[in-house]
Parts: structure tokens; sequence; C-alpha cells
């Protein structure tokens, strides 16, 4: 098993950062909106109560057009009434300058006073917008508003919009002694100025507060998730060679007899699932020790390396190749039937004879085949090849024999 399977690579690191980043943001941006909304609808229940102390408060409006009433006469306009009464005139003047003020104080919450009186179809505003008080307004663009709501005998305090098409929360209320209607709003767009302007400020330094902590952390995380991944490869490079080394044989660079017969192993069980074929060559170099005797162990290294390398160019991927101890090789075949197989070890000598090694002299090799029988011991089927082999070199090596 990989000494680092368990590892966390740096590009798996910053995926993770950057997970972690965008989760923190999301957090942040719905816990503001949540308490934002909040807030919001708070202050809007606070200034629907507000507009009931309005309403209640109008009745000192409703006494001044009363006695303005009773003093001119019932027959009179509004307007009438105004020229004739400093009281009525102080009010209106005293109206149109807070609202003008308010106006000017743009950043604070605006409540708006309209005071109208209905003239045949039409609707005059005597306070309110300059456009509102310059012109009379068809009584039918009232319908279902506010104001024509209360010029029609009604009073009620709601959320809704107003013959403009604004948002507001308003009271309304009709004095029918002088046929005057009253209605008192607040903008909608000015209860959440506030909080717009609070939602941006706080997304802002929310943003920047986790720009900056992000960096931060990076800075701080980085050359250690880099060491890190530095020492993974390092470790994954040890952990290959060691394989190798477990694996290999140091000489040859072929396999070894311990992992060959791991690979046998599972072969084996692999063949009994789908019935293949599997088949064993043995093989060892003829008069070896006269090689090293007469040439020296160098000379025979060179050998061994070299026949490893024309053996190992000769064969299948899927074959097998290993270096069984000594001067013995063996190969494990897939696949193939008896007659292929002793082909395979026949081409094989074939080779190995007209090569001409770095020695200068001829190297010959005996080759013992034979096939895997179902059910049998991996020490029969190998003893098997064993025999071959030896009988091969009784019948005077450089030869192939089959059992």
């Amino acid at each position: 098993m990989d000494i680092m399977d368990g590892g966390i690579s740096l590009r798996e690191s910053n995926k993770i950062f950057f997970a972690t980043i965008i989760i923190m943001g999301l957090v942040v941006i719905l816990t503001t909106a949540g308490s934002i909304s909040f807030l919001y609808h708070t202050a809007v229940d606070e200034q629907k109560e507000r507009l009931i102390e309005v309403v209640k408060n109008q009745a000192k409006y409703i006494h001044i057009f009363h006695e303005a009433n009773s003093v001119h006469g019932s027959d009179m306009d509004l307007e009438t009434h105004r020229s004739h009464g400093n009281e009525l005139q102080t009010f209106f003047n005293h109206l149109n300058e807070s609202s003008s003020a308010d106006q000017k104080q743009s950043k604070r919450l605006v409540l708006n006073f309209y005071v109208a009186e209905k003239l045949g179809d039409h609707v005059r505003y005597y306070t309110g917008t300059p456009q509102m008080t310059a012109h009379p307004v068809p009584y039918p663009t009232l319908r279902g508003k506010p104001m024509g709501l209360a010029l029609n005998g009604k009073t009620d305090v709601l959320e809704t919009t107003d013959h403009l098409g604004n948002k507001i929360i308003c009271s309304f209320t009709f004095v029918q002694s002088v046929g005057v209607g009253i209605v008192a709003k607040i903008f909608l767009k000015d209860i959440r100025r506030p909080f717009i302007k609070t939602a941006i400020i706080t997304y802002t330094g929310a943003l920047l507060l986790l720009l900056l902590s992000s960096f931060f952390i990076k800075l701080t995380v980085s050359p250690l998730a880099a060491r890190l991944e530095k020492q993974r490869h390092e470790l994954k490079k040890i952990n290959k060679n060691l394989h190798k080394l477990a694996t290999t044989d140091s000489l040859t660079a072929l396999y070894n007899r311990q992992h060959f017969n791991q690979q046998l192993n599972n072969t084996i069980h692999i063949s009994k699932r789908h019935n293949q074929k599997i088949s064993l060559i043995l093989f060892d170099i003829d008069n070896f020790k006269k090689i090293n005797d007469d040439l020296g162990h160098p000379s025979g290294d060179a050998v061994l390396k070299e026949l490893s390398v024309l053996i190992k160019g000769s064969l299948r991927k899927i074959d097998v190749l290993a270096r069984w101890g000594g001067e013995e090789f063996i190969i494990l075949t897939i696949g193939n039937n008896e007659r292929d197989v002793h082909f395979l070890a026949q081409k094989l000598c074939e080779i190995i004879a007209q090569h001409h090694f770095t020695i200068n002299q001829q190297v010959t090799c005996s080759f013992g085949c034979t096939m895997y029988c179902n059910g049998e011991d991996i020490d029969d089927f190998i003893g098997r090849a064993d025999d071959a082999l030896y009988e091969a070199k009784n019948r005077g090596r450089n030869q192939v024999v089959s059992k």
C-alpha cells in the first residue's frame, strides 16, 4: 500500500480552501440578509404604529377645518376657507414647510402629509409636491388609491401604492364638514434606503474581511501545503523504489522469485474463472559455472543481464519473465496451448544460440515446458517444469522438453 494513499495534494488542499471560502461567504451573505430583512420588517411595523398615532393626532387638524367651516360657512370651498382664516392658512404653511424641510434632509425618514378636495370630476391637492399642487388631478385616477378612498369617506391604515405607483404605508381620513381628504404616508423606499445602505456597507466589509482573512490564510497555509506536497512526491518516489526493490532482481531488473510466485497465484485464480490455459517455461544457462570460472563473475553477470534483455524483447507484454535463481529463469504464459508453448520455447532457444554475446563465445540454454492442470498444487506445477528442464539437460542441453 502506498504510504501517501491517505495524503492530501496541493491541488486538493486548494480546492478545500476555496470551497471553505465560498461556504463562509454564503454564510455571511445569508446571515446578513436574514438580519437586514428582519430589521426591515420590524421598521415597517413600527412605521405602521407611527401612522396610527398620526391618525389619532389628526383630530386637531380636523378641528381646525370644523372651526373654519363654522366661521365661514359650509358653502365655501377649501381655497376660500384658506383666504378667510389665518389659523387654517398657518396650518397649511406649516405642513408645506415641514414637508420641504423633510425633503431636503432626504437621508432620514420622511412623513408626507397630503390634503386634497374634490371639485367635481377633479381633485385639487393643497399640500404635496409642486407637480401635485400645480394642477387638479382627474378623480378617476385616484379610485382605489389612498386619497381616492379618503375622498370617498373612508378611514384606514394600510400598505399599498399611490396613484404614481410608489409603494407606501399610509393612513387616510375624510373631513366631512369641509369635504377634505387627508393622507399621511411614508414611502417604503425611504424605509428601505438605510437598510440598503447598511446591506452594502455590511456586505462590502464582510467581503473585504473575508478576502483579507483568505489572503492571510493562503500566505500561512500555502508554504506548508507546498512542503507537504514536496514531501508527498518524495515519499511516493521512495515508495516506488521500495516496491521495485521488493519485486525485482537487482542485477537483471526482472521480477524476482517472490513476486513471480504472487503473479502465478493471481493468474491461476483468474484462469479458473475465465477457463484460460496457463503454462510455464523454465530455462537456465548451459555450463554457466564454466563461464564464471574461465572469464570471471563480472562476465557471468554480463551474460545474465544481456540474456534478460534478449528474452524480454522476444515475449508478449502479458507474459511474465522472472529470474528464478542463479542462472535459472522462468516464464509464465497465458492463453497458449501445449504446441504454442513448445514452439515459443524452441524459438527462444534458437535466438539465444544465435546471439553474439559480449563475452565472444556462444551461450546456450536448456528449456523445460509444462501446462497447468486444473486443481493441481502450484509446487507440482513448477516441479513438472523443473523435471522437463533437467531432462533437456540430460539429453545434451540446448534443447526443449515438454511434459
